[in-house]
C-alpha cells in the first residue's frame, strides 16, 4: 500500500510540473496570480508543489511608489504594547490614513512586546530598540536603504553636590575640590597685601587646626577660643550622561533609560528607581527626532516611587536605585534646564521619515548573504533594482505547508527581481492584510498564520494615503469563482466597481467581457467556458471608461486542482 502511495506521488510530482514556471527558492509554481489593488501596487499570489516541502503558497505585495500616491509607514502604537495586525491598521485609521496593505515587521520581546530595532515614524523616534543593529530607513522621497549607523543619545543638565570644607578627604568629587581650590585662589588674590596670615594652603583648609573640646564646642588648637562650625556648601555642578535606551524598559545593564508618551501611558518601572520629569513649553517641543536637541526644565524628581505617568509634553529619565545615574537623577535641580540630545554624527536620519528594525540582512547586491536551512513562515522585505519593493509571506508550520528556509526565502526574493533582501519576524507572527479593490472597505487577513489565529506583534510596514477618492467607478476588479478549472469546464466571475483609489463603488450597469488571451467564452453574466488546451486564460471587463482583468489557469490533470484546491 505504501509503495502504491509512494507511486501516485511520484505520478502526481512529475505530470503536473509541465508547462509551469519554476521559482529558485520555492520551485515549480503552479498558480501565480497577479492583480491590481492601487496605482503602482499589484497582490501575487504563488503556490508550489515541492516534495520536501508540501505546498508553498507566497503572498506578497508589489509595489512601485514613484507610481503611487501611497505612502510607507512604520506602525507601532504605544511602544510597550503588542497587537495583532488589524489593531495596528487601526492606529494608522486614526491617524487619517486609508490602509491598502499591511505586514508584520521586526522581532520584538516577547514579554514586554519592544521591537528589538529602532522605530521612527513620520520623522520621529519611537524607540532606540533594544539591540538596534540593522535598519530599513524609508526618505520624504520615497527612496530605501539599509543603515547600520545608531542614533546617540545624551542629557545635559545640572545637579546640586554638598561640600564640607571639614571631610574633603571622604569627598573626592573633582567638582568639590575646583570649588575650594577657586575659593582658595579667591581668598589669596584679596588678602594677601593686607594680612599674610589670611593666607592658607591645601592642608591647612582642610585640617583648619580645629579640634571638639569637652563640652564639644569647635576650638582651635593653637588659641584654644571656640570657633564656628563649618557649615556644608551647596554648589551647582553641571553633567552630561550617556542615555542608553529610549522608551526600552529596565533590563540587566542598570542604564540611563528616556520614556515618552509614545512608550505608554506610564513607564511601568518599579519603586527601586528614581524618575525625573522634564516638562516642555508644548508637545512639539519634546518630540523626539534625530539630530535635534530638546530643552525642557526639571518638574519633578521621583524617588522609589516607580511608575511615572507619561504626558505628550514631557519626556522622563529614570534609571535603578544604587546606580551612578541614579545620583545624578537625585541631584538634579527642580526647575533647571535640561537639554536632551540625539546625535546624528552623519546626518544618515536627517531625511527619514519611517525606520523599522530587521532580523537579519538575506540577499545583498544580488548575492544570497545566509546560511540558514531552519523551515518556517516567512516575512521579508525586498528591494528591486528600480527601487520598486516587495512586502512577502509565506506560510509554513502546517500539515500541507512547511515554510522556507532563509537561504530559499532569499533565492526566491531574487527570482522575483530583487537584488536585496531582509528578514522580518516569521513563525507564528507572519501575517498579510489586503485590500481587495471593490469587494473590501478595509484590509482583511489573507494568509492562515501558523499559530491559528493572529499574533500580537510590535509593529508594522502598511502602504496607505490620506485624501479619500473620487465618486465614481474608476476601476473594475474581477473575482473568478475558481483559480483553477478543467476543460469546458464554465465557473462564474464576479466584477466589482472602486474609484480611482480603489475604494468600494456601486455599479449602475452591466459589464461587457473579452478574453484577451487564451481559448474559451464568456458571456454577458460573466460565465466563463474553458476551452481544451493547458493553459493562463486572461479575461478583460469593461464598463464605459473602467477596465478590469482577471486570469483563470486551465489544467488537464484533475490531481493537480485536488491537491491545490480549486480555490486555492
Amino acid at each position: 500500500m505504501k509503495k502504491f502511495l509512494s507511486i501516485i506521488l511520484v505520478f502526481l510530482f512529475s505530470i503536473v510540473n509541465v508547462g509551469f514556471t519554476n521559482y529558485q527558492g520555492i520551485g515549480d509554481v503552479y498558480w501565480d496570480s497577479s492583480k491590481k489593488i492601487f496605482d503602482g501596487t499589484n497582490y501575487r499570489e504563488q503556490i508550489s508543489l515541492k516534495k520536501e516541502l508540501g505546498k508553498e503558497r507566497a503572498r506578497f505585495i508589489e509595489v512601485n511608489l514613484e507610481k503611487s500616491d501611497l505612502e510607507l509607514l512604520v506602525i507601532s502604537g504605544d511602544v510597550s504594547k503588542k497587537y495583532t495586525l488589524d489593531e495596528l491598521i487601526t492606529k494608522a485609521e486614526d491617524e487619517g490614513y486609508h490602509i491598502v496593505t499591511a505586514i508584520n515587521a521586526d522581532v520584538f520581546d516577547m514579554k514586554s512586546g519592544v521591537s528589538k530595532g529602532m522605530v521612527v515614524h513620520n520623522g520621529e523616534l519611537f524607540s532606540s530598540g533594544f539591540q538596534s543593529e540593522k535598519v530599513l530607513v524609508f526618505d520624504y522621497n520615497n527612496k530605501v536603504r539599509l543603515e547600520t549607523a545608531p542614533l546617540k543619545y545624551k542629557v545635559k543638565g545640572t545637579k546640586q553636590i554638598k561640600i564640607n570644607p571639614t571631610s574633603i578627604e571622604e569627598n573626592k568629587d573633582s567638582a568639590s575640590i575646583e570649588y575650594i581650590e577657586n575659593n582658595i585662589q579667591n581668598e589669596q588674590s584679596t588678602d594677601t597685601e593686607n594680612n599674610i596670615d589670611n593666607v592658607v594652603d591645601m592642608e591647612n583648609y582642610v585640617d583648619n587646626d580645629e579640634q571638639y573640646n569637652e563640652n564639644n564646642n569647635l576650638v582651635d588648637k593653637r588659641t584654644g577660643e571656640n570657633q564656628i562650625e563649618p557649615v556644608d556648601v551647596i554648589q551647582e555642578v553641571e553633567f552630561t550622561s550617556e542615555i542608553s535606551f529610549v522608551n526600552i524598559p529596565f533590563g540587566a545593564s542598570k542604564s540611563l533609560h528616556l520614556f515618552s508618551r509614545n512608550y505608554g501611558e506610564t513607564t511601568l518601572t518599579d519603586n527601586n528607581s528614581v524618575e525625573v520629569i522634564i516638562e516642555f513649553e508644548n508637545d512639539e517641543k519634546a518630540r523626539l527626532e534625530a539630530g535635534k536637541t530638546l530643552i525642557g526644565k526639571v518638574k519633578e524628581i521621583r524617588e522609589n516611587i516607580g511608575n511615572a505617568k507619561l504626558e505628550k509634553n514631557q519626556l522622563i529619565l529614570s534609571s535603578v536605585n544604587d546606580t551612578a545615574n541614579a545620583e545624578n537623577l537625585k541631584n538634579m535641580l527642580i526647575g533647571s534646564d535640561v537639554e536632551i540630545s540625539i546625535e546624528d554624527e552623519n546626518q544618515i536620519y536627517k531625511e527619514a521619515k519611517e525606520v523599522v528594525g530587521i532580523y537579519y540582512s538575506i540577499l545583498k547586491n544580488g548575492q544570497i548573504d545566509t546560511y540558514g536551512t531552519r523551515k518556517n513562515p516567512r516575512t521579508a522585505f525586498g528591494v528591486k533594482e528600480d527601487g520598486s519593493f516587495i512586502f512577502y509571506t509565506l506560510d509554513g508550520r502546517q500539515n500541507n505547508a512547511k515554510g522556507l528556509s532563509l537561504v530559499d526565502l532569499a533565492k526566491h526574493l531574487k527570482a522575483l527581481g530583487c537584488i536585496d533582501g531582509v528578514n522580518l519576524d516569521g513563525g507564528g507572527s507572519t501575517a498579510i492584510y489586503v485590500r481587495h479593490p471593490g469587494k473590501d472597505e478595509r484590509p482583511i487577513l489573507v494568509n492562515k498564520p501558523s499559530d491559528g489565529k493572529e499574533r500580537k506583534v510590535a509593529n508594522a510596514l502598511l502602504l496607505g494615503y490620506k485624501e479619500r477618492g473620487s465618486y465614481g467607478v474608476a476601476n473594475i476588479s474581477l473575482y473568478p469563482d475558481y483559480a483553477l478549472i478543467m476543460p469546458h469546464a464554465e465557473m462564474k466571475i464576479e466584477a466589482f466597481g472602486s474609484n480611482d483609489k480603489f475604494e468600494k463603488e456601486n455599479m449602475s450597469s452591466n459589464i461587457n467581457y473579452y478574453i484577451d488571451e487564451g481559448e474559451g467564452t464568456i458571456d454577458e453574466n460573466g460565465i466563463f467556458t474553458a476551452g481544451n488546451i493547458e493553459e493562463k486564460v486572461k479575461i478583460r471587463g469593461e464598463q464605459r471608461d473602467a477596465v478590469g482583468y482577471t486570469e483563470i489557469q486551465v489544467v488537464k490533470n484533475d490531481l493537480i486542482i485536488k491537491h491545490l484546491g480549486n480555490k486555492i
